[in-house]
């Protein structure tokens, strides 16, 4: 189906539907590829600059050649919102860069390649959709909270796949989510590493509360996120909360007066329940959110200009 938004593909502007890699990419042979994603608030770019970074981050670490600035890359994203803003009447971009190796060598004696395309030279697709047809999906969460669920799926160790690289090898995120959705509509999975500490969700970070005191796992197995390094950085000062990083047991999660997952795509989606039942501090509260995860919630709102809860609710209802 045709939406009429057009998406960059190495040097061109296609419509989005036409979007596409080699067959032979490296991307599609390998997993062999890097990302990252952000998001606008009133239809201006939110942490784009932190966000590029770690995209440049997970290039290096993934011995890729750098073969953009990021002013290249934010002159692409900003003329992704020029081009399709007509399409994006009170509505927010979700923005996806994708990069991969490209066409793999080894084939260029077999296939030809369509124009732009270059042998073992970088693959680069940017495309922005409407927030609301994927957020409008998380309306429930402030309603009934987020029942985290530990799954049977470990995170890889940084050994092997190094986890804080934002790469497209993520069949464990694959299997953790089916697994949770076993548990109904309220689960969103809960990694542990291979020493049984809590690591992070699939898709976003997660983050308990102890009084004015928010707890982090240890970041050296788990995507290090911007919208945590926000949460952490800029709102936890902001709001006189002191930041602990440290492993954290499933039981220390279930004796935690409150939780939440925090990421681009869910910026903060409150936690009451451990693998279905209540934290301790959530025994018998009220709504889904403890103080502190509402201040948080809030100060994010008025740093950004917006109810960010209440404009998933409006577009769940529309």
């Amino acid at each position: 189906m045709a939406t009429g938004r057009v998406t960059y593909v190495t040097g061109k502007w296609v419509p989005e539907e036409e979007a596409s890699m080699h067959i032979y990419d490296s991307g599609f042979m390998f997993s062999s590829g890097v990302f990252d994603m952000f998001r606008t608030f009133n239809r201006v770019p939110f942490l784009i600059d932190e966000h590029i970074e770690r995209l440049f981050m997970s290039m290096r670490a993934f011995y890729y050649d750098i073969d953009k600035t990021a002013g290249e890359i934010k002159k692409i994203c900003y003329e992704a919102m020029h081009l399709n803003a007509h399409l994006f009447i009170n509505d927010e971009y979700r923005f996806m860069i994708n990069v991969t190796r490209g066409p793999l060598a080894i084939y260029k004696d077999v296939f030809t390649l369509a124009d732009g395309e270059q042998w073992g030279k970088n693959s680069w697709i940017v495309n922005a959709w409407p927030l609301s047809k994927t957020a409008k999906t998380l309306a429930h969460f402030y309603i009934t909270g987020a029942n985290a669920v530990i799954v049977a799926q470990r995170q890889i160790p940084a050994q092997f796949l190094d986890p804080k690289v934002k790469s497209r090898s993520r069949a464990h995120y694959d299997i953790a989510n089916i697994q949770a959705s076993k548990y109904g509509r309220d689960a969103q999975a809960l990694l542990l590493d291979d020493d049984g500490f809590v690591c992070e969700g699939t898709g976003a970070n997660f983050i308990i509360v102890k009084g004015g005191t928010l707890i982090v796992p240890e970041q050296r197995n788990m995507l290090r996120g911007c919208s945590m390094a926000y949460v952490l950085d800029v709102l936890a000062p902001q709001i006189g909360l002191s930041v602990v990083e440290k492993n954290i047991e499933p039981y220390d999660v279930l004796e935690s007066s409150e939780a939440f997952f925090t990421g681009t795509f869910t910026n903060l989606i409150p936690c009451n329940r451990l693998n279905g039942q209540f934290l301790k501090g959530m025994q018998g509260r009220d709504g889904p959110m403890g103080p502190v995860t509402k201040l948080i919630c809030d100060t994010w709102s008025n740093n950004v200009g917006i109810d960010v809860v209440g404009q998933i609710k409006e577009w769940s209802r529309t």
